[in-house]
């Protein structure tokens, strides 16, 4: 096979898989998206996860934040949400958890909280992309 042939299916490879995942992502609407009623109610949930969740999970998990070692503990998450307000999946588009992936034992903590939700009704029917998690600006 000449170089061309080959350049030319890598090529298309290359362009069939970014095209694959582009689509599944943009499925999702981020979480800072969302508008009205539907906004509302994600920070309300986020932020009561940021506080209920978050930093038990962190505590449990022994992770701590700092410039010097662990910048970010954070998973971008797509949340599918059905018709009554029951999270249906989860597919995770990134995690750093201090430059690391996440455990299971922390994606099990992370989630939990979302798998026993019932999502009020502006938020159903939806899929939505977060940031579970944040990172210091050092």
């Amino acid at each position: 096979m000449n170089d061309i042939k080959k350049h030319l299916i890598i090529y298309l490879f290359i362009s069939f898989t970014y095209n694959l995942y582009s689509q599944v992502d943009s499925n999702y609407v981020w979480s800072y998206q969302l508008e009205g009623d539907a906004w509302k109610k994600w920070d309300s949930i986020s932020h009561d996860w940021m506080k209920k969740v978050y930093f038990p999970c962190l505590k449990e998990n022994h992770l701590k934040m700092s410039c010097a070692s662990c910048v970010y503990i954070y998973i971008d998450a797509g949340l599918t949400i059905d018709s009554l307000g029951k999270l249906t999946d989860i597919k995770i588009f990134k995690e750093n958890i201090c430059s690391n992936k996440a455990s299971e034992k922390l994606k099990e903590c992370f989630f939990s909280y979302f798998r026993n939700l019932v999502f009020p009704p502006s938020v159903r029917k939806r899929k939505i992309k977060a940031k579970l998690g944040t990172g210091l600006s050092c």
